[in-house]
């Protein structure tokens, strides 16, 4: 944070509607404003949010940090909110402190946390850039690296390396933090490469998809179901397998792959027979007891043969008398 940045001395009551909500970084949970709106009401506000004053149009604050908040106080039609003013600083400090604020929670589902592990990475690399100079040229280089991931002439693996000690790296040097107190809050190398994964081959490539992707059902808050995506080399194979996710909110990104064409194995399309046994356990898994029994008919006069029948009278009971 810059150091001309700092807070008011009052703690404000404003309201609601006087805030303007700019662009944020993270993504918008209706049910959790809600929620948050109704604990308010009930329990009152326990903690401020952050505002500064709007220079762009016509209400008289701007949000820097409490977005769930807010929106809760406007759906309970609250007449005010607690608000601390972040006094001086540049929009870049703003959400800095989104960022850094945001990367404290524990319960962030792992596309938000990539966004703001991301936004976080940034702010060092800009930080640094001020002090010490040399970090945009950094950034020339990651750009640059990604393009030719994109154009398919070198492996994400190679660069997310890269980039993730680098941006370890960068933030060591932008806030001080050593090994342990990084690793502590979430900021350690291991968890920024599985973030800068995330966001570089999920989430900036399909940016008008993420909000659904993490509404999904099975994948949104399921960090291995979304490394399965972000594993899927080919983007234009990686956005057809958020698409067939998006289309069934019962898939999983196993399923979709398979779907789509893409085998277990990275590189090998799967025979027709492992596609058509995949589809067909996959929807037996995601069917009820009940919805299997319902189907039994249908799927047994779906075999062919009297052979198969017995085959498979024969497994039952083996399975049974086990």
């Amino acid at each position: 944070m810059n150091s001309s940045s700092t807070f008011g001395e009052a703690l404000l009551r404003i309201a609601p509607s006087d805030i303007h909500i700019p662009k944020r970084l993270g993504l918008y949970f209706p049910d959790k404003a809600a929620a948050l709106g109704r604990l308010m009401v009930i329990h009152g506000q326990r903690t401020p949010i952050t505002v500064r004053k709007n220079v762009i149009g016509e209400r008289p604050w701007a949000l820097v940090v409490g977005m769930h908040r807010l929106n809760g106080a406007l759906i309970e039609e609250m007449p005010h909110v607690f608000a601390l003013e972040r006094v001086g600083g540049s929009n870049a400090d703003a959400l800095d402190e989104e960022a850094s604020e945001n990367l404290d929670r524990r319960d962030q589902p792992p596309l938000e946390k990539a966004i703001f592990i991301h936004a976080t990475c940034k702010a060092a690399r800009d930080r640094v850039a001020r002090q010490h100079g040399g970090a945009s040229d950094r950034m020339l280089g990651a750009k640059a690296r990604w393009a030719k991931v994109k154009a398919g002439e070198i492996r994400a693996e190679q660069v997310l390396q890269e980039e993730s000690d680098d941006a370890a790296d960068t933030m060591s040097a932008a806030y001080g933090w050593e090994d342990s107190v990084a690793e502590a809050f979430g900021r350690d190398k291991r968890t920024i490469r599985r973030a800068l994964a995330l966001y570089r081959l999920v989430i900036e490539p399909f940016p008008e998809l993420t909000q659904a992707l993490s509404d999904h059902p099975v994948v949104g808050n399921n960090a291995a179901q979304l490394k399965a995506i972000a594993e899927v080399q080919d983007e234009k194979q990686r956005l057809a397998v958020i698409e067939q996710l998006l289309g069934d909110p019962e898939l999983s990104a196993d399923e979709a792959r398979v779907t789509v064409g893409i085998g277990q194995t990275e590189g090998r399309a799967p025979t027709t027979f492992e596609k058509y046994t995949n589809q067909i356990t996959g929807g037996l898994t995601r069917m009820s007891a009940t919805d299997q029994k319902r189907g039994l008919t249908s799927i047994v006069h779906a075999l062919k043969s009297d052979e198969v029948k017995r085959q498979l009278r024969d497994m039952l009971n083996a399975e049974l008398g086990e």
